[in-house]
């Protein structure tokens, strides 16, 4: 190699390692500058976002660039609606699945690329409701999880027009339940109902009839009873468990287990290699459930979203970290956000990405941290993230009593 190309990839490394991280930030006026973080999901470069305004959900769309295509209220005629909504897009537009706590009343409502109200349903009418779950096929048609008490649930399927399909009654689980959804692109619909000690799964064909039935002991969890993460895979699906994880083939069969799990969700990509995160750790399965690698997240507080993307072969993890350390006047200062971490086929790291801490500095004792709050600065929330197709990295952001945002990162 000559002096002249040396110098010239010496100067095209530089500038990619001086190109910024942050590709744009979108804030979004009006809207709460308390509370959690509402989902963001992509489809293609469209970016649909749901935020809070007072106590009604509001819904946005963005472009790929991070400008505003356009901007609604979901319900006006609900006194609130803030309380578990779900958000999913497909190539027709989007649909918002929400509810009202206080009256135990549910709706789903789809909207056009325009933003235009396509349908809306009241979901029937029943005693109590509350939307577990929600999916949306490609072409449109809506299924819903509908709890109607501690017991049971119903399922129903719309099409892309709102008209209801057909409705199916799950048989009661045991004391408390809470059901999830997973759908297969042949619209193949796997049915979680998630106990204290167990998990009841049903897979269903898109007339909602029953192919089969399967019971699976998981513990009891010392979170309380968190739902079943569901991945749907070339072969099958894969349910993600706070203790274990495991995969059925569309028979039924069980594929594999592993004896980890979290409040995550599995990731898979075009190889059938299995991404399960865990404490402390994201373990790599092949297809058939052998041990691959691990990937080291000691340095992390819990794990709360993962994605593969085979186009970039990058893994991409968002989890919660915190740092905290004695000072030298004698108080202890912890440091807590979120982080977006970035890893290739190999597990090796290629980028980190964190919120601005909170900072809370607290009295010096043990143990930590059962102490004296002195002062705290408020800093930045991660709630999710999604991925555009040309490569944006964009997660749903708060800045305490300051701003909500959508916030852009290059995936390197």
């Amino acid at each position: 190699m000559n002096i002249k190309t040396i110098m010239t990839v010496a100067s095209a490394l530089g500038l990619a390692a001086c190109l910024p991280s942050v590709l744009w930030t979108s804030p979004i006026e009006g809207a709460n500058l308390t509370g959690t973080n509402l989902p963001i999901v992509a489809q293609g470069n469209t970016l649909y976002q749901l935020y809070p305004v007072g106590t009604q959900l509001h819904l946005r769309k963005l472009d790929s660039a991070g400008a505003v295509q356009w901007q609604t209220p979901v319900d006006e005629s609900l006194a609130s609606s803030l309380a578990s909504p779900k958000l999913r897009a497909s190539d027709n537009g989007v649909t918002v699945g929400y509810q009202d706590s206080a009256t135990k009343t549910a709706f789903v409502k789809s909207f056009d690329l325009e933003g235009a109200t396509l349908w809306a349903s009241d979901l029937g009418e029943h005693a109590s409701e509350t939307l577990d779950d929600m999916t949306v096929a490609a072409d449109g048609s809506v299924t819903v999880a509908l709890r109607l008490t501690n017991t049971v649930a119903n399922l129903q399927r719309y099409d892309a027009t709102g008209t209801l399909q057909w409705e199916t009654a799950l048989p009661a689980c045991f004391l408390l339940c809470a059901t999830t959804l997973g759908l297969n692109d042949q619209g193949q619909l796997l049915v979680a109902n998630t106990e204290a000690l167990a998990t009841r799964s049903y897979l269903m064909d898109n007339s909602g009839t029953q192919i089969w039935y399967r019971y699976r002991s998981t513990g009891l969890s010392t979170l309380g009873l968190i739902p079943n993460k569901i991945t749907a895979t070339g072969n099958g699906f894969a349910l993600l468990h706070p203790f274990s994880s495991w995969h059925y083939d569309l028979d039924g069969n069980l594929s594999w287990t592993y004896s980890a799990g979290s409040q995550a969700n599995i990731a898979v990509d075009a190889a059938s290699n299995f991404y399960i995160p865990g404490v402390g750790k994201v373990v790599k399965l092949d297809s058939a459930g052998a041990l691959v690698s691990e990937i080291d997240l000691s340095d992390q507080n819990g794990i709360r979203q993962i994605q593969w993307r085979d186009d970039l072969q990058r893994l991409i993890v968002l989890t919660n970290y915190e740092s905290v350390g004695p000072e030298i006047d004698g108080t202890i200062t912890a440091d807590t956000g979120q982080a977006l971490s970035l890893y290739d086929e190999t597990g090796t790291r290629k980028a980190r990405y964190r919120s601005k801490a909170s900072m809370t500095k607290s009295s010096l004792c043990t143990p930590y941290p059962q102490c004296t709050t002195v002062s705290y600065i408020p800093g930045e929330t991660w709630g999710a993230f999604a991925t555009t197709t040309d490569k944006k990295l964009v997660v749903s952001g708060l800045m305490i009593d300051s701003e909500r945002h959508a916030k852009a990162y290059r995936m390197p």
